[in-house]
């Protein structure tokens, strides 16, 4: 039994039509914090309202493992802008997170009601999604989608820019043989820009001889956009994301 790698073990509950609470059960530590996280981000990529984590059942013994909800926070917030409430009905646990300065970063509240009402109103988005073949030709399907959804938003200075990166995130996808499904959001004037795929791997991180940390494949987005990065979903693939402002338009 010792060779088996730990898990958590996860409750979820939909509440309030489209909020989930997500209750997990176990150790948490390093060899289970990447678990939970991913577990956080994939039911943030369905869009709720909010997602709502009671942390009464975790038994977590070095202090520094609670930055694992500072970390999905974050990533929600950039993509896809859902936000994420923690909530304890045990006060030692929240003065842990006090303690370890997590609820200067992420929301921490005593009940389930008060987590609900420390959701605030979500920002209204502009969404619109297509899927497509794992053809050559969905490059340019992608390409007019992008141009008549942001032409009817009234964002014809994304135009271009929408046009690059948009192909390359079909495009790499495309490259093995898979479906991508693209969707655009708008808010404010930002765009976001997101293909999903069934391959689960994500795009990993290395550092060149010059010191700079790089990914493989996606040094574009990187050098065009505002920020990216990806996450697992629900359906056992990945999303790539990448959000930009005024300051990316070609």
């Amino acid at each position: 039994m010792s060779g088996l790698t730990p898990k958590l073990r996860f409750w979820r509950e939909v509440v309030d039509e489209s909020v989930v609470i997500v209750r997990p059960e176990g150790r948490l530590d390093s060899q289970t914090y990447l678990q939970l996280r991913d577990s956080l981000l994939k039911v943030g990529v369905d869009q709720p309202r909010a997602v709502l984590v009671e942390a009464d059942r975790l038994d977590v013994p070095t202090g520094s493992a609670w930055s694992v909800l500072t970390s999905a926070r974050w990533q929600l917030a950039q993509w896809p802008g859902v936000p994420l409430v923690v909530f304890a009905y045990d006060t030692g646990i929240l003065e842990t997170l006090q303690r370890n300065g997590i609820s200067r970063y992420v929301p921490c509240r005593p009940t389930l009601t008060t987590a609900l009402q420390a959701i605030g109103d979500p920002e209204t988005r502009q969404r619109a999604t297509m899927a497509l073949e794992p053809v050559a030709q969905s490059s340019a399907i992608a390409r007019r989608f992008m141009a008549e959804t942001l032409t009817n938003w009234g964002m014809t200075s994304y135009l271009d820019i929408a046009a690059v990166v948009g192909t390359h995130l079909v495009e790499e996808t495309l490259a093995k043989s898979l479906a991508p499904t693209l969707r655009l959001e708008a808010a404010r004037d930002l765009l976001w820009i997101a293909v999903s795929d069934l391959d689960p791997t994500l795009p990993t991180r290395h550092e060149t001889p010059h010191g700079t940390d790089q990914v493989a494949g996606h040094g574009l987005l990187a050098a065009l956009c505002r920020g990216w990065g990806a996450s697992p979903n629900a359906l056992g693939g990945k999303v790539v994301w990448t959000v930009l402002g005024p300051e990316n338009r070609l």
